[in-house]
């Protein structure tokens, strides 16, 4: 078998498409060595791909802007190459698949409908074109892969898709956040990204766009937590546009109790998990979030916020809050800090955390599906 991948996001590492597109794949095609694997990318990518992994490059037209050139790569350029390659299957690991149908079956991942349903994601005419022609597209797909069934649910309703045509396979945890690091690594990545060893630290990982919230979860902190408190706020990530959809990473202050690491590299990230006194995220949506499950793997208590798809993921393995509540969630840290039984139930209850979603499930269940079709 031929599987043709639309492996774009695998220029943007430290996204969630890309983490998906690069652990995922790899994974499945370490695990069917008899079929081949063909990765598409606008420009050359860094990684260690299996032997039966090949990955080409098909640049981007040079002329319009950067929605038209991306649009063109992936309408045009894309299903010409993959009927000339003659792939069995094509997937697209984001609402990309062609507009038009195509020949061969395509199977789509539709992560959440949070491009489709909060504003701050429609704010522009060609933005919402495009999202309500990918949006079409959905539903043409052979088969529409998500990560929860809190997004399927969504997808069903915003998507218009039947439910019989929704396949959940979950999102699962890279195999390195499943390894314990030595404490002379975990001090040394401290030192790389500026974070003071003596104090204690509570940790976000993640985005900057508007629903990440990071700006509550800062003004909580900071008004809230660091006054009376001896501990930080460590914001592992960075801005991945220049967009306005990201200007909460722009307001956010100067202070003594917090460090911005920017982008960490990727062999880090465990270390910060296994460290941190605590882990924070109070999204207002998300599709699932892989962060909550890094966290729990790495037994690091996490207070977040009690959307839908959070209790979903996690069950009884996290402090929930409301995201829009300042003091409940500047007093549900205090408590992590003050109340040293509570506290250590929490690192017990994660000491014995059985990790629910496998990298290699998921795997094989994609390619079950693809068999099937």
């Amino acid at each position: 078998m031929i599987i043709g991948v639309n492996a774009r996001f695998l220029t943007k590492p430290y996204t969630g498409i890309g983490q998906y597109t690069r652990y995922l794949f790899g994974e499945m095609a370490r695990q069917n060595p008899d079929d081949r694997f063909v990765f598409v990318v606008p420009e050359k990518v860094e990684g260690d791909f299996p032997a039966n992994v090949d990955v080409v490059i098909i640049r981007e037209r040079l002329l319009g802007t950067a929605g038209m050139k991306k649009t063109h790569w992936e309408q045009v350029k894309l299903p010409r190459f993959f009927k000339k390659a003659g792939v069995d299957v094509v997937h697209c690991p984001y609402p990309s698949n062609p507009w038009k149908g195509f020949l061969k079956p395509v199977v789509v991942t539709v992560h959440d409908t949070i491009p489709w349903t909060m504003a701050e994601y429609r704010r522009s005419f060609l933005t919402r074109l495009y999202q309500d022609r990918a949006r079409n597209a959905v539903r043409r797909a052979t088969k529409v892969v998500t990560v929860s069934e809190t997004s399927k649910k969504d997808i069903v309703k915003v998507c218009g898709v039947e439910a019989d045509n929704v396949v959940v396979i979950h999102n699962a945890p890279p195999p390195h956040f499943l390894e314990k690091m030595e404490d002379s690594m975990r001090k040394q990545v401290l030192q790389k990204y500026g974070i003071h060893e003596a104090k204690p630290f509570f940790l976000y990982v993640g985005g900057y766009d508007e629903r990440k919230n990071v700006k509550h979860l800062v003004k909580s902190f900071i008004k809230g937590v660091a006054p009376e408190h001896d501990v930080q706020l460590v914001l592992a990530g960075g801005k991945s546009l220049k967009d306005r959809l990201y200007k909460s990473f722009d307001s956010i202050q100067n202070n003594d109790a917090l460090t911005m690491t920017g982008f960490v590299d990727e062999a880090d990230i465990p270390a910060l998990y296994q460290l941190a006194y605590g882990f924070v995220n109070v999204s207002m949506a998300e599709g699932f979030n892989l962060t909550l499950v890094e966290a729990a793997v790495s037994g690091t208590p996490m207070v977040v916020s009690n959307i839908p798809v959070h209790h979903e993921v996690m069950g009884n393995a996290a402090i929930y809050t409301d995201p829009e509540d300042e003091k409940g969630l500047a007093d549900a840290m205090i408590r992590l800090i003050d109340d040293r039984d509570f506290y250590d139930s929490w690192k017990d209850r994660l000491a014995e955390y059985d990790c629910p979603y496998s990298l290699k499930e998921s795997a094989k269940a994609l390619k079950e599906l693809y068999t099937k079709l």
